[in-house]
C-alpha cells in the first residue's frame, strides 16, 4: 500500500528507511517489498525516488502498540547571553505550538531550558536531557522546534542523526538562518564561550 505526501514533516507517523525496516524485521528487502505490496505496511512516497515506511503500519501487521507515547513534542531555550525578548523560550513555544496548531499536529509534551548550548556541554540543560532521553526510548514520533537554532550551533547535526537512527522526525519552523535575533544568540554563546575558556586559562 503506497501513499503519497508533499511534505514529510507534515507525517504524523514515524517513517522509517527501508534498512531500518529490514533490521527491526530481520527480513529480507524482497520480502519488504513483498509485503508492501501485499498492503501488510504502508509505504510512503515523499520523491520521486525517495520512499519512507509508515512505523505504526509494522506494530499493526504484528498485533502489537506503538512505544510511540508521544506522537510530537515541541523543545524551546534561549541563552541567557542574550536578552533579545523574541527568543524568549516562552515566546518560541508559544510560536511552535501555533504552528502545530495549523498544521493540526497535536503537541502531546514540551521540554524547555533556559542557558547557553556551550560545545558539548550539555549538563546544563536538563530539558534537553529528559528529550533524550525519551527519543533514545523510542518514545517520540516527531519533535517540533522553531530552528536548528534552538538546539544550538554544536549541537544540531549529531541531533538530527540520532533522530534518523531512532526513527523520529525532527522539524524545524524555520531556516537556521531565518532569525536574526538567533544568529546574534548564537554569536553572543560564542563570546561568552571563549571569554570563559580566557579566564579559566589566566586563572583569572
Amino acid at each position: 500500500m503506497e501513499q503519497e505526501i508533499n511534505e514529510i514533516s507534515l507525517h504524523e507517523n514515524p517513517l522509517l528507511e527501508s534498512g531500518q525496516v529490514c533490521d527491526m524485521l530481520n527480513i529480507s528487502r524482497q520480502t519488504l517489498m513483498n509485503w508492501t505490496n501485499d498492503g501488510k505496511i504502508r509505504r510512503i512516497r515523499i520523491s520521486n525516488k525517495t520512499y519512507r515506511y509508515d512505523e505504526n503500519s509494522i506494530y499493526e501487521m504484528l498485533g502489537l502498540h506503538s512505544p510511540r507515547e508521544y506522537k510530537v513534542v515541541i523543545y524551546g531555550r534561549h541563552s541567557t547571553a542574550v536578552r533579545v525578548p523574541s527568543t524568549r523560550v516562552s515566546v518560541q513555544l508559544e510560536r511552535v505550538n501555533e504552528w502545530c496548531e495549523g498544521n493540526s499536529m497535536k503537541v502531546s509534551k514540551q521540554y524547555k531550558d533556559i542557558g547557553p548550548a556551550y560545545l558539548f556541554d550539555i549538563s546544563n540543560r536538563p530539558g534537553y536531557n529528559e528529550l533524550l532521553r525519551d527519543l533514545l526510548a523510542r518514545r517520540i514520533g516527531t519533535i517540533v522546534m522553531e530552528s536548528a537554532a534552538v538546539m544550538g550551533l554544536f549541537h544540531y547535526r549529531q541531533f538530527a542523526e540520532i533522530c534518523r537512527r531512532v526513527g523520529t522526525r525532527c522539524v524545524y519552523i524555520m531556516p537556521f538562518t531565518a532569525s536574526i535575533d538567533m544568529v546574534a544568540e548564537v554569536n553572543a554563546e560564542f563570546k561568552e564561550a571563549t571569554e570563559e575558556v580566557k579566564r579559566q586559562t589566566t586563572g583569572g
